[in-house]
């Protein structure tokens, strides 16, 4: 079950965005696929704000604007790129590891 201010926080990114803002790449699928990575990394941060400084080294206080720039720099950067650079798969060895390892396999 998902935290409710996850859901929120998600579903006012997604209803703030038009059609054709979803489909603002030269590249729609992958964009939209990293976007909603984007999307729950910043809600994620958003929702860890509420319990304070604890695990945080440096204060900071992540805002829409943020997620902003980061949506502007995620477009630009699959524009910029004949290939999508990343694909989602795990083809390195040392990050089939880290895969492993979160799953609880070892």
């Amino acid at each position: 079950m998902q935290p409710k201010g996850l859901r929120s926080n998600l579903r006012g990114f997604f209803l703030g965005q038009s059609d054709e803002a979803l489909c603002a790449s030269s590249k729609p699928v992958a964009y939209r696929r990293m976007l909603f990575g984007l999307a729950m990394f910043h809600a994620v941060v958003q929702e860890r704000r509420r319990f304070g400084p604890l695990g945080w080294s440096i204060p900071y206080a992540v805002n829409e604007s943020d997620m902003r720039i980061s949506v502007d720099q995620l477009r630009l950067f699959l524009d910029a790129y004949a290939e999508v650079p990343y694909t989602g798969e795990c083809d390195e060895d040392g990050v089939q590891r880290v895969a492993a390892c979160s799953r609880g396999h070892t």
